[in-house]
């Protein structure tokens, strides 16, 4: 195509008119001859280029949220996301029968629903509405990027990070949108622990509405500082952690039984904890010294689901490993 508009810019500038072929010198006929094949393909690739620059201006479709108890009446158009329905178009990370299309795959849902909404798939295109079963990081940025499209696709890299760090809790504060990720994450799990129930405790249906609407979401995306008083402390806490796990932790890792162990003189919070491990499956941390040990073991959400940029080791029983724990524990305190 460039080469097709710097023959045309030359032959403007010489005054000749491609329109016609006899107007052309000789030799450019004679490769206008041989070359009908080649503008075929041209025009093919122009056509390509042209339908994806069409697709990635054309302006995506906002969907309408359904709740759950109302998504058997909604109708065919529904699509669910980080969960499963026996009936209806779902976009998940979770186990099923089929694989997610292979080019917006993602470790997260919200992975797989923003790569969708970069490429405009048609598997959003065909949706009028989006319904999940319960409300956490993963599933409220899924549900708010399709409600928000055009907004999710100036900040992707954070929805990507917050995604990940919510679900799986790896914080990586060298990815792109870290931070901004971080904070989201800290903004939303303070102000569902204060005005509503914990998560995974009955009322999720309750916070729906408030996190999707009045643009907080939107506001908060675009200049975090006025919410500073609901994500500064825990944010301030994790930074914190990730610096002591640095200077005065050890971590060790066995990649051959997806196993990472963390040493540290406290606890630390998760996502400090858990960005150490990222490439593994089970997590043994221990906190404190001497007598003063405490020891926990941890089998991470990347063996629940389908994680697509690494393999994952199975979930394995620990009820023997527990009773042996227990039974230390119980000695150490006796002694």
């Amino acid at each position: 195509l460039r080469l097709w508009g710097l023959c045309g810019a030359s032959a403007a500038v010489r005054g000749i008119s491609l329109a016609s072929p006899q107007n052309l010198p000789r030799h450019l006929r004679m490769v206008g001859s041989w070359s009908s094949a080649r503008l075929a393909v041209c025009a093919a690739a122009a056509a390509a280029a042209v339908l994806v620059l069409y697709r990635r201006r054309r302006r995506r479709k906002a969907l309408a949220f359904v709740p759950w108890e109302q998504v058997d009446e909604a109708g065919d158009a529904v699509l669910v996301v980080d969960c499963t329905h026996p009936k209806l178009q779902c976009l998940t990370h979770h186990k099923m029968p089929y694989s997610p299309p292979e080019a917006i795959k993602g470790d997260s849902t919200s992975d797989m629903v923003l790569n969708a909404l970069s490429q405009d798939h048609a598997l959003v295109r065909s949706a009028a509405a989006v319904s999940v079963n319960h409300f956490d990081i993963d599933a409220f940025v899924s549900v708010w990027s399709l409600q928000n499209p055009e907004i999710a696709l100036q900040y992707l890299d954070a929805l990507h990070a917050a995604s990940n760090i919510g679900d799986f809790r790896e914080l990586d504060l060298d990815a792109p949108g870290a931070d901004l990720g971080l904070k989201a994450c800290c903004w939303l799990n303070t102000v569902e622990r204060r005005l509503f129930s914990r998560p995974f405790e009955p009322g999720d249906k309750d916070k729906w509405p408030y996190f999707l609407g009045g643009g907080r979401f939107a506001s908060f995306l675009r200049d975090p500082a006025p919410f500073r008083s609901d994500w500064q402390e825990e944010h301030a806490r994790v930074l914190a952690d990730v610096e002591l796990l640095q200077l005065r932790g050890k971590v060790r890792r066995y990649p051959e039984i997806g196993l990472c162990v963390i040493e540290a003189p406290r606890p630390l919070h998760y996502y400090a904890l858990f960005g150490a491990t990222k490439g593994c499956d089970i997590v043994l941390a221990s906190y404190g010294e001497g007598a003063h040990v405490q020891v926990e073991v941890e089998q991470k959400y990347t063996q629940f689901v389908n994680l697509c940029s690494r393999p994952t080791h199975p979930r394995i029983g620990m009820d023997r490993l527990v009773s042996e724990l227990n039974a230390l524990e119980e000695r150490a305190r006796a002694e």
